[in-house]
C-alpha cells in the first residue's frame, strides 16, 4: 500500500520562483518541515534584453550561485534520481510505496486536466505526485489547470503519464537530465527552524558576487528605455511591438514580485529596503497596466504612454538604490564608480 500524502501536503501558490521545477519541490520541503529559502537565495534575477525579441524586448533571468542538486543535498533528506525511467508508472509507485513523494518531468500535450495545452501544444513541465489509487489506476497529482491558475489537486491516469513522460523523454530531455526525482526522509522527521539571519546573509553575499553583472541589467532597462521612448510615439510601431514587450512585462512582474517575497521574509526588519522593492512592483505594475489598457483596447492615449517611459527611468534608479540599500557602504564605491563610468547619476 503506497502512503497517501493527499491530506498532509499542500500546494504552494505564495510566489513563482524561477520554473515549475520549484512549484512541485516547495511543497514537498514544506510537507518534511524543511525551509524553501536556502533554494530562493541561490537564484538572483537581473533584467536582460531578449535578442529575439529585437531591441524591443525586456524581461528577466535568474543567475544561479549553487546548483539546485547541491542545495537539496544539504536539506538531510534521501533522494533518488532518474535520468530515464524505462517503466515510470512503476517507479512511481513504488517509490511512494517507499514513502517518498516524485517530481515527473511531463509533456503538458497529454495532461487531460491541462485546459490550456491538451492536445494543443507541447510544453515542458513538471508535475508532483503525491499517492496512486490501484483502484481507478489513477495518481493524485499537484498542478495547475493553466499557467495563469493556481496549482491544485488532479487526477493522472496510468496511461497518461506515460504518454506525457515518454512525450517529454523524445520532444524535450537534454543529455544527462533528470526527469523523475523521488524525495524522502532520511530517518525521522526533523523540523528545520527558519534562520531567516542566515538566509539574508547568503542572499547578501550571492548578490555582491555578482554586483557589476546585476549593475549592467539595470544599464539594460536604460536601453530598452531609448527605443521604447521611440515606439510609444508611433502608434503603427506600438501596435507591431505591443505583444512581445507586454510579454516581457508581465515575466518582470512576476519575477519581482517573488523578490518581493523573499525579502519581506528574510528583510522584514530592513524597512527601507523591504519598500525599495515595493515601490518597484508598483511601478511596473503601473507600467502593465497602461500598457495592456492599450494592447486590448486599440485606443492610443500618447500621454499615459509616454509617462511610462519616465516610470521606466525611476525603476532603473530604484533598482540601483536597492542595491546600495542590500550591500551598504562596502560595496558603494563599486555601485558610483560603474555608474559613473556610464554616465548615470547617482542613487
Amino acid at each position: 500500500m503506497n502512503k497517501n500524502f493527499d491530506d498532509t501536503v499542500v500546494p504552494f501558490n505564495d510566489c513563482f520562483y524561477f520554473s515549475c521545477f520549484y512549484s512541485s519541490l516547495f511543497p514537498v520541503l514544506k510537507y518534511f518541515n524543511k525551509s524553501i529559502f536556502p533554494f530562493m537565495v541561490q537564484g538572483i534575477p537581473k533584467y536582460k534584453q531578449n535578442d529575439k525579441m529585437g531591441n524591443f524586448g525586456l524581461y528577466t533571468e535568474y543567475v544561479f550561485n549553487e546548483n539546485v542538486i547541491e542545495t537539496m543535498k544539504k536539506t538531510g533528506l534521501q533522494f533518488d534520481t532518474w535520468v530515464t525511467s524505462k517503466g515510470v508508472v512503476q517507479d512511481v509507485i513504488e517509490s511512494l510505496i517507499k514513502e517518498k513523494l516524485v517530481i515527473v518531468s511531463v509533456d503538458c500535450y497529454y495532461l487531460s486536466f491541462r485546459s490550456d495545452f491538451y492536445q494543443k501544444e507541447h510544453w515542458r513541465h513538471f508535475l508532483l505526485i503525491t499517492s496512486y489509487d490501484s483502484r481507478s489506476g489513477c495518481f493524485n497529482v499537484i498542478d495547475q489547470e493553466t499557467t495563469d491558475s493556481d496549482y491544485t489537486w488532479h487526477q493522472l491516469p496510468e496511461k497518461d503519464l506515460e504518454f506525457a513522460y515518454n512525450g517529454f523523454i523524445s520532444k524535450f530531455k537534454d543529455d544527462g537530465e533528470v526527469t523523475l526525482t523521488s524525495i524522502g526522509e532520511n530517518g525521522r522527521k526533523i523540523k528545520t527552524n527558519e534562520d531567516f539571519e542566515s538566509y539574508a546573509s547568503q542572499y547578501t553575499t550571492n548578490v555582491k558576487k555578482m554586483i557589476l553583472e546585476l549593475l549592467e541589467g539595470n544599464q539594460a532597462i536604460n536601453h530598452f528605455m531609448d527605443q521604447y521612448s521611440t515606439i510609444m510615439e508611433n502608434e503603427s510601431e506600438l501596435k507591431q511591438n505591443s505583444e512581445v514587450i507586454l510579454n516581457g512585462f508581465n515575466d518582470i512582474i512576476k519575477v519581482k514580485k517573488t523578490q518581493k517575497y523573499l525579502l519581506d521574509h528574510l528583510f522584514f526588519h530592513h524597512s527601507e529596503l523591504t519598500q525599495s522593492i515595493q515601490r518597484t512592483v508598483e511601478n511596473w505594475n503601473f507600467v502593465r497596466i497602461v500598457l495592456a489598457k492599450y494592447h486590448y483596447s486599440g485606443v492610443y492615449k500618447e500621454k499615459s504612454l509616454m509617462k511610462t517611459a519616465k516610470i521606466l527611468r525611476e525603476i532603473q534608479l530604484e533598482e540601483n538604490k536597492f542595491l546600495q540599500l542590500l550591500l551598504g557602504v562596502e560595496c558603494e564605491e563599486v555601485i558610483q564608480g560603474f555608474l559613473n563610468k556610464k554616465g548615470e547619476k547617482k542613487c
